[in-house]
């Protein structure tokens, strides 16, 4: 039975018709993407790992290796002593289904071939890692060895690790019809509020099917195991669920930010105005210190001597005015007859040089 959008939206506006108009309802509902990928087509499928080949170089001149192994349906023991690489086995197993490749996987691996199935559709994935780049390709049908698996045709093939980790997450989502949930989180930068948005991985789902040991008491890593294992169910609505929980949580971000700047502006509004309070207090306490000083009592001073003394000074002052001008006028008396006797030199040399 296909999903009816009309009558989901009907069913949510009864819970909150008080609330909200059915119309709010829809808007708020109404996603860009599809309501249908909560119902897997592939309920039923089962990936089984059918063989794995390995080879390298062991670090530091070790020497080469390889191993081989036939995985049989049910429960595999794998027995070995302390540091002989059963850990390594998971973990180049995890890589060559889902191209995220372990921190601790280093350079001594050459070729990896893995077959799997699925139900009774069997699969190769082939890994040369003896080159410079990677060669990575996927494979119809069960291959034995690395010779068969050069030749052999593929479904797709790349030179690219990060290609190769996208292409083996497209081919296991539609296997199973799994698809991509999301979640936020904060950005990692220092004062950075903003939200990213980060997707959910094949290699996710993988560690959720697949536990590793160090593993064994938890569901999967972060806090979407809730999510995950709604959709591995394929229960109903997990991925509208998911893609409204995106957008609840960029509008809790959103509020959260806007009530940050209206506390910020409260903040500042307080402070500017604590500015002026005390600006105010300043010009206050200026004002009463000069009303202080005008409400002093006035000091009354005799000025009688100091007139008498003005007096006194003035009468010296004019006397020697006087003085000094009785003493320009005979300076200019005397000039004037500096001037006469001068000018009678001059007759008196120019006759004397007509009578000769």
């Amino acid at each position: 039975m296909s999903f009816n959008f009309d009558n989901f939206i009907k069913s949510v506006h009864k819970q909150f018709e008080n609330e909200f108009q059915i119309e709010e309802v829809k808007d708020i509902l109404s996603l860009d993407e599809n309501y249908t990928k909560d119902s897997p087509v592939s309920t039923g499928k089962r990936l089984i790992i059918e063989k794995l080949l390995f080879c390298g170089q062991k670090p530091e001149g070790g020497g080469d290796f390889s191993f081989s192994h036939k995985f049989n349906e049910g429960i595999n023991f794998l027995i070995a002593s302390n540091l002989k690489g059963k850990s390594s086995v998971f973990k180049i197993i995890k890589y060559a289904l889902t191209g995220s490749k372990p921190k601790n996987i280093g350079n001594w691996l050459k070729h990896i071939l893995l077959s799997f199935k699925i139900n009774d559709k069997f699969y190769s994935v082939y890994l040369n890692l003896s080159g410079r780049n990677l060669k990575a390709k996927l494979i119809n049908g069960e291959i034995d060895s690395y010779e068969s698996a050069e030749n052999a045709g593929d479904i797709w093939i790349t030179t690219n690790a990060e290609d190769f980790e996208l292409k083996m997450k497209e081919f296991f989502f539609n296997q199973f019809s799994y698809y991509s949930l999301k979640w936020t989180q904060k950005d990692s930068r220092k004062n950075s509020v903003a939200l990213n948005e980060s997707n959910t991985s094949w290699s996710t789902y993988f560690n959720s099917i697949y536990l590793e040991s160090k593993d064994s008491t938890v569901f999967m890593f972060g806090t979407q195991e809730t999510k995950v294992f709604e959709m591995l169910l394929g229960l109903e609505l997990t991925y509208p669920i998911n893609r409204l929980r995106i957008r609840l949580d960029y509008i809790q971000s959103k509020q959260a930010m806007q009530e940050d700047q209206i506390l910020q502006k409260q903040v500042d509004k307080k402070n500017y105005l604590k500015g002026l309070n005390d600006q105010l207090a300043q010009k206050q306490s200026e004002y009463d210190s000069i009303l202080k000083q005008q409400n002093k009592p006035i000091k009354v001073i005799d000025s009688s001597n100091l007139y008498s003394e003005y007096d006194k000074f003035a009468n010296i002052l004019n006397k020697e005015n006087n003085r000094i001008l009785k003493e320009k006028e005979k300076l200019n008396n005397l000039k004037r007859k500096e001037n006469e006797l001068n000018e009678n030199l001059r007759k008196n040399k120019g006759s004397r040089i007509q009578f000769y």
